[in-house]
């Protein structure tokens, strides 16, 4: 009888595992992608540090979505950073200088997009033309000093 009863206490944890086992099954994935959390020492590729300086320095003085976007091409074009969503870059950027206002990254997408997008019905990207192009060879060269 004894043996009898903890037959059935056996049986009934047995079937215990085998019930959260297929809970834990049925649950569903979370939806969407992965969020891409780098920080910004992650997404450099060498001379962390005086970079990071450097556009911390930069962002000081030119915050607007415009200029985020080109301190992105210039990064990017030059291989100081690795190819990565604005929206990481931005939140990167966003956790490494908390004491500065990082714009949103929609504004930051934005601008990336107008910039390069061809200019008028020319071949040109907007980026390689005009005031917007000076500034991002401007940008190169005070990063790469």
């Amino acid at each position: 009888e004894n043996s009898l009863v903890e037959w059935a206490i056996e049986e009934d944890e047995d079937m215990d595992e085998e019930e959260t086992d297929m809970l834990q099954e049925e649950q569903p994935k979370t939806a969407g992608r992965k969020a891409d959390t780098r920080t910004l020492p992650e997404l450099l590729i060498e001379r962390h540090d005086i970079l990071i300086e450097r556009i911390g320095t930069r962002l000081k003085t030119h915050a607007t979505e415009t200029d985020i976007a080109r301190l992105f091409i210039a990064l990017v074009e030059y291989r100081f950073m690795r190819k990565c969503p604005i929206k990481t870059f931005r939140n990167a950027l966003y956790e490494q200088f908390k004491e500065q206002e990082i714009v949103h990254e929609r504004g930051i997408q934005k601008a990336y997009r107008n910039l390069t997008s061809p200019f008028g019905n020319s071949k040109k990207l907007v980026k390689d033309i005009g005031e917007d192009h000076e500034a991002i060879e401007e940008l190169k060269a005070y990063l790469s000093n």
